[in-house]
């Protein structure tokens, strides 16, 4: 057990150091080194399609204008100089830099953002290691970065968890960095349409909607491009009711395009479930979702150093 130990911690360190996002070492993703203009990161690996973008020579002698294009190829670089997170261990509000269970989920993700593949996951995972933090902000850099008037929703178990799940994005958006946002309006969210449950970020035309498994009709019907869907081997089944009929609702509502997503996340909660049932679909191949595994131990909270073997 102890050998064991010793390979996977070596594995882990090997993939763990020398991460650095903002210059782009050990990054996610097909990357080109190249000399920037940023004097915080002379040297930097970019995303290739970073390179291929009219605005690239331009941005290269200018060096806000390369950060702004930066960020909306470099998912992981817009983390780190744009999103602060509570820190687990120490209460203190840190750069958002990813660990590695998110890396490897961002590398799922932007192996099908890159191929123009529709996003679908589902998410078997441990508590506490920042899945939905990933997940949360991987939309917000959509919405913010990439496209808009492209709309998301939460829907969790309860609405308060859902409501959590929100805040993060409020806490991104009072804390984005002003000369990284490029709208007349300050980053933040406004009502929309005097609704309880929908708000809209300025500037960008993009709606977040929360809701519940415990009241279907809230989150029916409305124009989604993704989907959060948190929790859900903990969804209420009612006499009338039943989680694999609002997720059908909300995954059938968005369209099979690029840059659309959809992401079923659960810790585990017994079998004969949906989720349940999806999960073993989609481990056989028979899904239209990819699965994602997070055990507890790759928590780094769940961590501690045994004596050596002898």
């Amino acid at each position: 057990m102890l050998r064991e130990d010793c390979r996977r911690r070596a594995a882990r360190e090997l993939a763990e150091n020398g991460y650095d996002p903002l210059r782009g070492f050990k990054a996610t993703g097909p990357r080109t080194r190249v000399a920037t203009p940023d004097p915080d990161c002379p040297v930097a690996d970019v995303p290739q399609a970073m390179t291929a973008d009219p605005a690239y020579a331009s941005a290269r002698s200018n060096p806000l204008e390369w950060q702004r294009l930066r960020c909306r190829y470099d998912f992981e670089y817009w983390c780190a100089r744009c999103v602060i997170i509570k820190d687990k261990s120490s209460d203190r509000e840190i750069p958002f830099v990813l660990n590695l269970p998110q890396r490897e989920l961002t590398e799922i993700l932007e192996a099908d953002r890159r191929a123009r593949r529709p996003i679908r996951i589902i998410m078997l995972k441990a508590r506490q290691w920042g899945g939905s933090t990933l997940v949360q902000m991987y939309m917000a850099w959509i919405q913010l970065c990439i496209h808009r008037n492209w709309n998301s929703l939460i829907c969790a178990h309860v609405k308060d968890a859902a409501a959590t799940i929100r805040g993060m994005y409020t806490k991104l958006l009072q804390n984005y960095p002003a000369d990284l946002w490029d709208e007349e309006e300050k980053p933040c969210f406004r009502p929309y349409e005097r609704t309880i449950n929908v708000r809209e970020i300025a500037g960008r035309g993009c709606r977040v909607t929360i809701g519940s498994a415990e009241n279907h009709d809230a989150v029916r019907g409305a124009d989604y491009a993704m989907a959060h869907l948190s929790e859900t081997a903990f969804w209420p089944r009612t006499a009338k009711t039943a989680p694999a009929d609002l997720i059908r609702a909300v995954c059938g509502s968005i369209a099979l395009l690029p840059d659309t997503l959809v992401v079923l996340e659960s810790t585990a909660n017994g079998v004969g479930s949906y989720f349940h049932s999806e999960w073993v679909r989609s481990r056989e191949g028979k899904s239209d979702k990819r699965a994602f595994f997070v055990p507890w131990f790759k928590q780094k909270l769940n961590r501690l150093d045994p004596p050596d073997p002898a």
